[in-house]
């Protein structure tokens, strides 16, 4: 067998090493990211039981100005924490402020909780629009209720006891955040 044989060969043999490889791969993936992909009839929602009060948060408006959760005391409230440094919460957040609308049909109040430490990266995150539903925590308390990861949505009844959590991102664009939305205003009845 001639040199120029052998290089054939092994040539040969490379392509076809490579592409059984990236064949295996590409099932891999395909199948494992199947698996992975939440049911598109579930919006994983958490009940949250027990006396859970939250209106004594401290947050900032844009203006600077203080204020407490318990100023919305007999609406309902979607309180959204997040931050302009999280991934997750830079594509779930234009979902989120998409449904103010609906929300507030469905007699709630959409508060989005940044808790970024300046609000110079918030105006840079909004290029300098920022929305009037954006305000900031000012300390660390709102981390009694939350579990510690962003971004994380608390549903805060009429009394202003936390009802329901939502970890993590979420298309709030989905037909199933919809339902849940709109379920907003009998879900304080219980």
């Amino acid at each position: 067998m001639t040199d120029r044989t052998r290089w054939r060969r092994a040539a040969i043999g490379a392509v076809v090493l490579v592409a059984v490889q990236a064949a295996i791969v590409l099932v891999y993936t395909t199948r494992d990211g199947a698996r992975r992909k939440p049911a598109p009839s579930r919006f994983p929602v958490e009940p949250v039981s027990g006396e859970v009060a939250v209106e004594a948060f401290v947050l900032e408006r844009q203006d600077g100005t203080p204020w407490k959760l318990d100023t919305l005391q007999g609406q309902p409230v979607v309180l959204h924490f997040w931050a302009t440094w999280c991934r997750p919460c830079r594509y779930e957040l234009p979902t989120l402020l998409a449904q103010r609308d609906r929300i507030r049909r469905a007699g709630a109040e959409l508060v989005l909780v940044s808790v970024d430490d300046e609000w110079d990266d918030i105006r840079t995150f909004f290029d300098g629009a920022v929305p009037a539903e954006v305000s900031r925590a000012l300390d660390d308390d709102y981390r009694q209720v939350t579990t510690g990861v962003l971004p994380e949505t608390l549903v805060v009844d009429r009394g202003g006891k936390l009802t329901t959590r939502v970890r993590g991102a979420r298309d709030w664009g989905s037909a199933t955040a919809a339902t849940f939305l709109d379920s907003l205003e009998r879900s304080d009845d219980r």
